[in-house]
Protein backbone atom coordinates (compact mmCIF):
# COMPACT_ATOMS: atom_id res chain seq x y z
CA UNK A 1 0.00 0.00 0.00
CA UNK A 2 2.78 2.42 0.94
CA UNK A 3 4.74 1.63 -2.24
CA UNK A 4 1.66 2.39 -4.31
CA UNK A 5 1.32 5.80 -2.65
CA UNK A 6 5.02 6.58 -3.16
CA UNK A 7 5.19 5.11 -6.66
CA UNK A 8 4.91 8.54 -8.40
CA UNK A 9 7.90 9.74 -6.35
CA UNK A 10 9.84 6.59 -7.23
CA UNK A 11 9.05 7.08 -10.90
CA UNK A 12 10.08 10.74 -10.86
CA UNK A 13 13.43 10.07 -9.18
CA UNK A 14 14.01 7.09 -11.47
CA UNK A 15 13.38 9.21 -14.56
CA UNK A 16 15.89 11.77 -13.27
CA UNK A 17 18.51 9.06 -12.66
CA UNK A 18 17.92 7.69 -16.17
CA UNK A 19 18.41 11.17 -17.64
CA UNK A 20 21.71 11.59 -15.75
CA UNK A 21 22.85 8.10 -16.76
CA UNK A 22 22.20 8.90 -20.43
CA UNK A 23 25.02 11.47 -20.44
CA UNK A 24 27.15 10.29 -17.49
CA UNK A 25 27.53 6.80 -18.94
CA UNK A 26 28.19 5.12 -15.59
CA UNK A 27 25.76 4.45 -12.77
CA UNK A 28 28.46 4.97 -10.13
CA UNK A 29 28.95 8.53 -11.33
CA UNK A 30 25.18 8.95 -11.32
CA UNK A 31 25.07 7.92 -7.65
CA UNK A 32 27.83 10.40 -6.82
CA UNK A 33 26.05 13.27 -8.57
CA UNK A 34 22.76 12.29 -7.00
CA UNK A 35 24.31 12.20 -3.50
CA UNK A 36 25.64 15.73 -4.07
CA UNK A 37 22.24 16.98 -5.28
CA UNK A 38 20.45 15.44 -2.29
CA UNK A 39 22.81 17.16 0.16
CA UNK A 40 22.29 20.46 -1.66
CA UNK A 41 18.52 19.96 -1.40
CA UNK A 42 18.93 19.30 2.33
CA UNK A 43 21.08 22.42 2.80
CA UNK A 44 18.21 24.67 4.06
CA UNK A 45 17.45 22.13 6.78
CA UNK A 46 21.14 21.97 7.67
CA UNK A 47 21.26 25.77 8.00
CA UNK A 48 18.16 25.73 10.18
CA UNK A 49 19.72 23.07 12.38
CA UNK A 50 22.92 25.15 12.70
CA UNK A 51 20.91 28.23 13.71
CA UNK A 52 19.23 26.14 16.39
CA UNK A 53 22.65 24.98 17.60
CA UNK A 54 23.92 28.57 17.75
CA UNK A 55 20.90 29.56 19.82
CA UNK A 56 21.45 26.68 22.23
CA UNK A 57 25.16 27.44 22.51
CA UNK A 58 24.37 31.07 23.38
CA UNK A 59 22.21 29.83 26.26
CA UNK A 60 24.92 27.56 27.61
CA UNK A 61 26.34 30.06 30.17
CA UNK A 62 22.91 30.49 31.78
CA UNK A 63 22.32 26.75 31.68
CA UNK A 64 25.70 26.10 33.31
CA UNK A 65 24.94 28.70 35.99
CA UNK A 66 21.73 26.84 36.84
CA UNK A 67 23.59 23.52 36.95
CA UNK A 68 26.29 24.98 39.24
CA UNK A 69 23.56 26.25 41.52
CA UNK A 70 22.58 22.63 42.19
CA UNK A 71 26.07 21.11 41.95
CA UNK A 72 26.71 18.22 44.33
CA UNK A 73 23.01 17.54 44.96
CA UNK A 74 21.95 14.38 43.16
CA UNK A 75 18.59 13.63 44.79
CA UNK A 76 15.63 13.26 42.44
CA UNK A 77 13.76 16.31 43.76
CA UNK A 78 16.73 18.64 43.24
CA UNK A 79 17.47 17.24 39.79
CA UNK A 80 13.84 17.70 38.78
CA UNK A 81 13.93 21.29 40.04
CA UNK A 82 17.10 21.94 38.05
CA UNK A 83 15.56 20.54 34.86
CA UNK A 84 12.45 22.66 35.43
CA UNK A 85 14.56 25.82 35.65
CA UNK A 86 16.45 24.89 32.47
CA UNK A 87 13.19 24.28 30.59
CA UNK A 88 11.87 27.60 31.86
CA UNK A 89 15.02 29.28 30.54
CA UNK A 90 14.41 27.71 27.13
CA UNK A 91 10.80 28.89 27.19
CA UNK A 92 11.75 32.47 28.08
CA UNK A 93 14.34 32.55 25.29
CA UNK A 94 11.89 31.01 22.74
CA UNK A 95 14.22 28.07 22.15
CA UNK A 96 12.91 24.68 21.05
CA UNK A 97 15.47 22.01 21.87
CA UNK A 98 13.71 19.51 19.57
CA UNK A 99 13.81 21.73 16.49
CA UNK A 100 17.27 20.38 15.62
CA UNK A 101 15.82 16.86 15.29
CA UNK A 102 13.67 17.81 12.28
CA UNK A 103 16.41 17.56 9.62
CA UNK A 104 17.41 14.13 10.93
CA UNK A 105 13.81 12.90 10.93
CA UNK A 106 13.25 14.15 7.38
CA UNK A 107 16.41 12.48 6.07
CA UNK A 108 15.21 9.00 7.08
CA UNK A 109 12.27 8.76 4.63
CA UNK A 110 14.44 10.33 1.91
CA UNK A 111 17.06 7.61 2.37
CA UNK A 112 14.36 4.91 2.26
CA UNK A 113 12.94 6.35 -0.97
CA UNK A 114 16.38 6.54 -2.57
CA UNK A 115 17.12 2.99 -1.48
CA UNK A 116 13.92 1.80 -3.14
CA UNK A 117 14.80 3.53 -6.43
CA UNK A 118 18.43 2.40 -6.46
CA UNK A 119 17.66 -1.22 -5.64
CA UNK A 120 14.88 -1.47 -8.27
CA UNK A 121 16.49 0.16 -11.33
CA UNK A 122 14.55 -1.89 -13.91
CA UNK A 123 11.23 -0.71 -12.47
CA UNK A 124 12.03 2.96 -11.84
CA UNK A 125 15.12 3.87 -13.90
CA UNK A 126 14.77 1.73 -17.03
CA UNK A 127 10.97 1.46 -16.52
CA UNK A 128 10.54 -1.93 -18.15
CA UNK A 129 7.06 -3.44 -18.26
CA UNK A 130 6.26 -5.67 -15.26
CA UNK A 131 5.77 -8.67 -17.57
CA UNK A 132 9.24 -8.19 -19.07
CA UNK A 133 10.84 -8.01 -15.63
CA UNK A 134 8.99 -11.11 -14.52
CA UNK A 135 10.09 -13.02 -17.65
CA UNK A 136 13.74 -12.07 -17.06
CA UNK A 137 13.53 -13.14 -13.41
CA UNK A 138 12.21 -16.55 -14.44
CA UNK A 139 15.00 -16.85 -17.01
CA UNK A 140 17.72 -16.21 -14.39
CA UNK A 141 15.91 -17.80 -11.44
CA UNK A 142 18.83 -20.07 -10.54
CA UNK A 143 21.28 -17.15 -10.39
CA UNK A 144 18.86 -15.04 -8.34
CA UNK A 145 18.08 -17.75 -5.76
CA UNK A 146 18.20 -16.30 -2.26
CA UNK A 147 19.03 -12.78 -3.44
CA UNK A 148 16.93 -10.09 -1.76
CA UNK A 149 18.25 -7.24 -3.84
CA UNK A 150 15.29 -6.12 -5.92
CA UNK A 151 16.22 -6.03 -9.60
CA UNK A 152 19.68 -4.54 -9.29
CA UNK A 153 21.41 -7.92 -9.59
CA UNK A 154 19.18 -8.82 -12.53
CA UNK A 155 20.55 -5.78 -14.37
CA UNK A 156 24.05 -7.24 -14.20
CA UNK A 157 22.91 -10.68 -15.34
CA UNK A 158 20.97 -9.30 -18.31
CA UNK A 159 23.74 -6.93 -19.46
CA UNK A 160 26.38 -9.67 -19.17
CA UNK A 161 24.26 -12.06 -21.26
CA UNK A 162 23.48 -9.34 -23.80
CA UNK A 163 27.18 -8.49 -24.14
CA UNK A 164 28.15 -12.13 -24.71
CA UNK A 165 25.30 -13.53 -26.79
CA UNK A 166 23.28 -10.60 -28.14
CA UNK A 167 19.54 -9.91 -28.02
CA UNK A 168 18.56 -13.23 -29.63
CA UNK A 169 19.75 -15.05 -26.52
CA UNK A 170 16.63 -13.96 -24.63
CA UNK A 171 14.27 -15.12 -27.35
CA UNK A 172 15.95 -18.49 -27.40
CA UNK A 173 15.46 -18.74 -23.63
CA UNK A 174 11.69 -18.35 -24.03
CA UNK A 175 11.04 -14.60 -23.61
CA UNK A 176 7.75 -13.64 -25.32
CA UNK A 177 7.48 -11.40 -28.36
CA UNK A 178 6.00 -8.43 -26.48
CA UNK A 179 8.64 -8.75 -23.78
CA UNK A 180 11.37 -9.05 -26.41
CA UNK A 181 10.24 -5.82 -28.05
CA UNK A 182 10.19 -4.04 -24.68
CA UNK A 183 13.64 -5.37 -23.77
CA UNK A 184 15.15 -4.45 -27.15
CA UNK A 185 13.80 -0.89 -26.82
CA UNK A 186 15.32 -0.40 -23.35
CA UNK A 187 18.43 -2.60 -23.27
CA UNK A 188 20.72 0.33 -24.06
CA UNK A 189 19.27 2.25 -21.09
CA UNK A 190 20.32 -0.35 -18.54
CA UNK A 191 22.60 1.11 -15.84
CA UNK A 192 26.25 0.12 -16.08
CA UNK A 193 27.51 -1.20 -12.74
CA UNK A 194 30.92 -2.25 -14.04
CA UNK A 195 33.82 -0.10 -12.84
CA UNK A 196 37.37 -1.17 -13.72
CA UNK A 197 36.07 -4.67 -14.35
CA UNK A 198 34.28 -4.86 -10.98
CA UNK A 199 30.53 -5.49 -11.03
CA UNK A 200 29.04 -3.22 -8.36
CA UNK A 201 25.66 -4.88 -8.87
CA UNK A 202 26.96 -7.93 -7.01
CA UNK A 203 26.44 -8.35 -3.28
CA UNK A 204 29.68 -8.46 -1.24
CA UNK A 205 30.30 -11.79 0.45
CA UNK A 206 32.50 -12.95 3.27
CA UNK A 207 34.95 -14.46 0.81
CA UNK A 208 38.11 -12.47 0.14
CA UNK A 209 37.52 -10.33 -2.94
CA UNK A 210 37.71 -6.70 -3.94
CA UNK A 211 34.00 -6.16 -3.10
CA UNK A 212 34.77 -7.02 0.52
CA UNK A 213 36.35 -3.57 0.79
CA UNK A 214 32.98 -1.90 0.22
CA UNK A 215 31.41 -2.86 3.61
CA UNK A 216 34.70 -2.18 5.40
CA UNK A 217 35.11 1.29 3.88
CA UNK A 218 31.42 1.99 4.47
CA UNK A 219 31.85 1.35 8.20
CA UNK A 220 35.11 3.33 8.46
CA UNK A 221 33.70 6.36 6.65
CA UNK A 222 30.48 6.20 8.67
CA UNK A 223 32.51 6.23 11.91
CA UNK A 224 34.71 9.13 10.81
CA UNK A 225 31.68 11.06 9.56
CA UNK A 226 29.91 10.79 12.92
CA UNK A 227 33.01 11.81 14.87
CA UNK A 228 33.82 14.78 12.66
CA UNK A 229 30.21 15.95 12.42
CA UNK A 230 30.00 16.00 16.21
CA UNK A 231 32.99 18.36 16.30
CA UNK A 232 31.22 20.75 13.93
CA UNK A 233 27.91 20.80 15.81
CA UNK A 234 26.88 21.88 19.30
CA UNK A 235 26.94 19.15 21.93
CA UNK A 236 24.60 19.93 24.83
CA UNK A 237 26.15 17.33 27.15
CA UNK A 238 27.41 18.74 30.43
CA UNK A 239 31.17 18.66 30.91
CA UNK A 240 32.12 15.62 32.92
CA UNK A 241 28.87 13.82 32.13
CA UNK A 242 30.19 10.28 31.77
CA UNK A 243 26.78 8.92 30.80
CA UNK A 244 26.52 11.30 27.84
CA UNK A 245 30.06 10.47 26.76
CA UNK A 246 29.29 6.76 26.94
CA UNK A 247 26.13 7.29 24.89
CA UNK A 248 28.10 9.08 22.18
CA UNK A 249 30.59 6.27 21.98
CA UNK A 250 27.78 3.70 21.74
CA UNK A 251 26.34 5.61 18.77
CA UNK A 252 29.80 5.92 17.21
CA UNK A 253 30.21 2.15 17.31
CA UNK A 254 26.72 0.79 16.69
CA UNK A 255 25.82 2.97 13.70
CA UNK A 256 28.97 2.14 11.68
CA UNK A 257 28.49 -1.55 12.50
CA UNK A 258 24.90 -1.27 11.30
CA UNK A 259 26.08 0.29 8.03
CA UNK A 260 28.58 -2.57 7.61
CA UNK A 261 25.82 -5.12 8.12
CA UNK A 262 23.60 -3.38 5.55
CA UNK A 263 26.48 -3.15 3.06
CA UNK A 264 26.92 -6.93 3.27
CA UNK A 265 23.21 -7.50 2.52
CA UNK A 266 22.77 -5.21 -0.51
CA UNK A 267 24.63 -4.73 -3.81
CA UNK A 268 27.95 -2.93 -3.62
CA UNK A 269 26.47 0.11 -5.41
CA UNK A 270 24.30 0.82 -2.34
CA UNK A 271 27.33 0.67 -0.04
CA UNK A 272 29.22 3.05 -2.31
CA UNK A 273 26.26 5.45 -2.28
CA UNK A 274 26.37 5.31 1.53
CA UNK A 275 30.09 6.19 1.40
CA UNK A 276 29.36 9.12 -0.91
CA UNK A 277 26.67 10.36 1.45
CA UNK A 278 28.96 10.13 4.51
CA UNK A 279 31.78 12.10 2.88
CA UNK A 280 29.58 14.75 1.24
CA UNK A 281 27.41 15.15 4.36
CA UNK A 282 30.50 15.74 6.52
CA UNK A 283 31.89 18.25 4.03
CA UNK A 284 28.56 20.08 3.99
CA UNK A 285 28.50 20.29 7.78
CA UNK A 286 32.07 21.60 7.80
CA UNK A 287 31.16 24.39 5.34
CA UNK A 288 28.10 25.35 7.40
CA UNK A 289 30.24 25.36 10.56
CA UNK A 290 32.76 27.72 8.95
CA UNK A 291 30.06 30.02 7.56
CA UNK A 292 28.01 30.00 10.79
CA UNK A 293 30.44 29.28 13.66
CA UNK A 294 29.15 28.46 17.11
CA UNK A 295 29.73 31.07 19.82
CA UNK A 296 32.63 30.34 22.16
CA UNK A 297 31.60 30.15 25.81
CA UNK A 298 34.21 31.46 28.26
CA UNK A 299 34.48 31.23 32.03
CA UNK A 300 33.65 34.92 32.25
CA UNK A 301 30.37 34.27 30.42
CA UNK A 302 29.46 31.62 32.97
CA UNK A 303 30.43 33.90 35.91
CA UNK A 304 28.35 36.71 34.43
CA UNK A 305 25.39 34.35 34.11
CA UNK A 306 25.88 33.30 37.74
CA UNK A 307 25.77 36.92 38.88
CA UNK A 308 22.61 37.54 36.86
CA UNK A 309 21.05 34.42 38.33
CA UNK A 310 21.71 35.75 41.84
CA UNK A 311 20.26 39.14 40.91
CA UNK A 312 23.57 41.01 41.22
CA UNK A 313 23.77 42.10 37.62
CA UNK A 314 26.32 41.07 35.04
CA UNK A 315 29.14 43.49 36.01
CA UNK A 316 31.52 42.32 38.79
CA UNK A 317 32.50 44.67 41.61
CA UNK A 318 36.20 45.55 42.14
CA UNK A 319 36.32 43.15 45.09
CA UNK A 320 34.81 40.38 42.96
CA UNK A 321 37.32 41.02 40.18
CA UNK A 322 40.13 40.77 42.72
CA UNK A 323 38.74 37.52 44.08
CA UNK A 324 38.22 36.05 40.62
CA UNK A 325 41.92 36.63 40.00
CA UNK A 326 42.88 34.28 42.86
CA UNK A 327 45.48 31.68 41.79
CA UNK A 328 45.55 27.91 42.11
CA UNK A 329 42.25 27.34 40.34
CA UNK A 330 40.05 28.68 43.16
CA UNK A 331 36.84 30.42 42.28
CA UNK A 332 34.78 32.93 44.26
CA UNK A 333 31.74 31.67 46.10
CA UNK A 334 29.18 33.55 48.20
CA UNK A 335 26.51 32.00 50.28
CA UNK A 336 23.12 32.73 48.72
CA UNK A 337 21.58 33.62 52.05
CA UNK A 338 24.51 35.71 53.34
CA UNK A 339 25.40 38.29 50.68
CA UNK A 340 26.79 40.63 53.37
CA UNK A 341 29.45 38.16 54.42
CA UNK A 342 32.55 40.34 55.13
CA UNK A 343 35.07 37.79 53.89
CA UNK A 344 34.33 35.60 50.88
CA UNK A 345 34.98 31.91 51.15
CA UNK A 346 36.63 29.84 48.48
CA UNK A 347 35.69 26.57 46.90
CA UNK A 348 38.29 24.24 45.45
CA UNK A 349 38.03 22.05 42.37
CA UNK A 350 36.14 19.38 44.33
CA UNK A 351 33.68 21.85 45.79
CA UNK A 352 35.01 21.81 49.37
CA UNK A 353 35.82 24.96 51.33
CA UNK A 354 39.47 25.65 51.95
CA UNK A 355 39.24 24.90 55.66
CA UNK A 356 37.46 21.60 54.91
CA UNK A 357 39.86 20.55 52.18
CA UNK A 358 43.40 19.93 53.49
CA UNK A 359 46.11 21.07 51.14
CA UNK A 360 43.78 23.20 49.00
CA UNK A 361 43.80 26.43 51.09
CA UNK A 362 45.05 29.49 49.15
CA UNK A 363 48.61 30.33 50.17
CA UNK A 364 47.78 33.92 51.14
CA UNK A 365 44.98 32.94 53.56
CA UNK A 366 45.86 32.50 57.32
CA UNK A 367 45.11 29.27 59.11
CA UNK A 368 42.46 29.10 61.84
CA UNK A 369 45.18 29.09 64.54
CA UNK A 370 46.82 32.17 63.00
CA UNK A 371 43.45 33.92 62.90
CA UNK A 372 42.92 33.27 66.64
CA UNK A 373 46.43 34.53 67.46
CA UNK A 374 45.85 37.69 65.41
CA UNK A 375 42.54 38.35 67.17
CA UNK A 376 44.17 37.88 70.62
CA UNK A 377 47.04 40.16 69.64
CA UNK A 378 44.63 42.88 68.47
CA UNK A 379 42.75 42.69 71.76
CA UNK A 380 45.93 43.06 73.81
CA UNK A 381 47.24 45.99 71.80
CA UNK A 382 43.94 47.87 71.86
CA UNK A 383 43.00 47.13 75.48
CA UNK A 384 42.41 50.34 77.62
CA UNK A 385 44.99 51.21 80.31
CA UNK A 386 43.66 50.63 83.82
CA UNK A 387 43.38 53.85 85.96
CA UNK A 388 44.51 52.95 89.53
CA UNK A 389 44.08 56.54 90.90
CA UNK A 390 47.81 57.10 91.69
CA UNK A 391 48.20 59.89 89.17
CA UNK A 392 45.35 61.91 90.69
CA UNK A 393 46.78 61.55 94.24
CA UNK A 394 50.14 62.92 93.15
CA UNK A 395 48.48 65.86 91.47
CA UNK A 396 46.59 66.70 94.67
CA UNK A 397 49.85 66.64 96.67
CA UNK A 398 51.50 69.02 94.24
CA UNK A 399 48.63 71.41 94.63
Amino acid sequence: MLNQLLNPIYQGIGFFLAWMDSWAGNYLLVLLIFAVLVEIAMLPLGIKQQKNSIKQASLRPKEMAIRKKYAGRTDAVTQQKMQTEIQELYRQENFNQFAGCLPTLIQLPIILILYQVVIYPLEYVVQLAPSTIEGLKNMFASSLAGAQTGSIKLVSLVTDAYGKFGIDYFAQRGLGAAEMADLEAHITQFPDFNVLGINLGETPGLRWEILLLVPILTGVLSFLSMRLTRKFTYQPAVAGDKQAGCSNWVMDITMPLFSVWIAFKVPAAIGIYWMFKSVIGTLKQFIIHKAMPLPVVTDEDVKKAERELKGKGGTPTPAERDLEAKPDGYRRHHEEDDDDEPYPTFVGAKGGRYDDTPGERPADEPTEAEKEQNILKDRLENAPVKDDGKENTEEKKDN
